[in-house]
């Protein structure tokens, strides 16, 4: 995905304009931000579904994306690891087969 002018981010959601002040309060955009990243538009959705399915307040969206930020950058981390796991017995001989 390309960056998403402000237009679209808002068709995507819906209109809702405070979903987009938020994110320039916790700073996940910046405030003069028109243009959006795949990363950014991510967020956007899934704060509106916090916000809007399950009444979650501002700092919780906050707590929620930073968490899901660690847990994301973990889990590429572990894929990166396993990865080289599997290129350093692809490496040594496999002993007791």
């Amino acid at each position: 995905m390309t960056e998403v002018t402000m237009h679209a981010l808002l068709e995507m959601l819906e209109g809702d304009r405070e979903i987009v002040e938020v994110l320039r309060e916790l700073e996940v955009v910046a405030v003069d931000c028109e243009s959006f990243g795949a990363d950014q538009v991510e967020c956007a959705l899934v704060a509106r579904t916090l916000m809007r399915e399950l009444d979650v307040n501002p700092p919780g969206i906050d707590i929620i994306l930073r968490m899901r930020s660690q847990m994301l950058a973990m889990q590429r981390q572990m894929g990166e690891l396993f990865a080289a796991l599997r290129r350093a017995q692809g490496e040594k001989p496999t002993e007791g087969r």
